[in-house]
């Protein structure tokens, strides 16, 4: 089950990264050392997309040595360990000031890496920043666990931006019970850690904690009930054993 849980996060985390890439020329994925952002970033290397280390110290006497110069000519790249040379950030931003176009660069850099001066100062408005944990910290999903109804007990831990719980065989929570419309609720990410939900204007309505509501933020313990089906929402945990949601 943990091998499954680290594949399925790994796919979360690439998603984050992907969508950051579609509206925005420079994103960061920042994060203390053997979190996997190497591992990550790595899957974004194409014929169009050169990877370069500044592990390697070659690369990086050049990039200290003469940051345009080695900026020169590159058209799209993932930049790892940039931390190592700060001196490249302003070569960066040049780049992008000339081409602004979303996805040009992916830089990885170390938990300090936000703390220095030419990270705001180079890169304000241009990049957007994706923190990665190691699993052990960061995959702490919520989860829906449905405790009454076709097939309980049974959890869903939560990855998406947006779950629907309906009866289709193509809702992402999909419940085989007439009491729930074909797109019944969703449950819309809201903030790290918080879902609030949805009533998709439902046959039978959503109740929380007994309540009919048709858009509520949820905590840890409330209780959904979609006419005969239940559910718990939880914070930060899952019962075992989760099915996840693919992202």
């Amino acid at each position: 089950m943990a091998g499954a849980k680290e594949k399925l996060f790994e796919r979360f985390s690439e998603e984050r990264v992907k969508t950051a890439l579609r509206d925005t020329p420079v994103v960061m994925v920042n994060g203390p050392r053997q979190c996997g952002k190497t591992t990550l970033v790595r899957r974004f290397v194409e014929d169009d997309r050169a990877y370069i280390t500044l592990d390697d110290d070659t690369q990086l006497e050049a990039a200290r040595g003469d940051p345009a110069g080695f900026m020169r000519g590159v058209e799209r790249a993932v930049i790892d360990e940039v931390q190592r040379a700060p001196e490249l950030l302003r070569a960066i931003k040049r780049a992008v000031d000339e081409d602004r176009r979303p996805g040009r660069f992916l830089l990885t850099g170390s938990a300090n890496v936000l703390t220095l001066p030419q990270v705001a100062e180079s890169l304000a408005g241009r990049m957007e920043i994706v923190s990665l944990l190691p699993l052990s910290l960061e995959q702490q999903p919520c989860a829906l666990q449905m405790i009454a109804g076709p097939g309980a007990p049974k959890t869903w831990e939560l990855f998406s931006e947006e779950v629907v719980v309906g009866r289709a065989i193509d809702a992402d929570i999909p419940v085989n019970s007439t009491d729930l419309s074909r797109r019944h609720m969703m449950l819309k990410r809201t903030g790290p850690g918080q879902y609030t939900v949805l009533d998709l204007e439902s046959r039978n309505g959503v109740y929380l904690n007994g309540v009919r509501v048709h858009s509520a933020v949820l905590h840890d313990g409330d209780n959904l009930q979609l006419g005969t089906v239940m559910f718990v929402f939880h914070e930060g945990r899952g019962a075992a054993p989760p099915t996840p949601v693919p992202p």
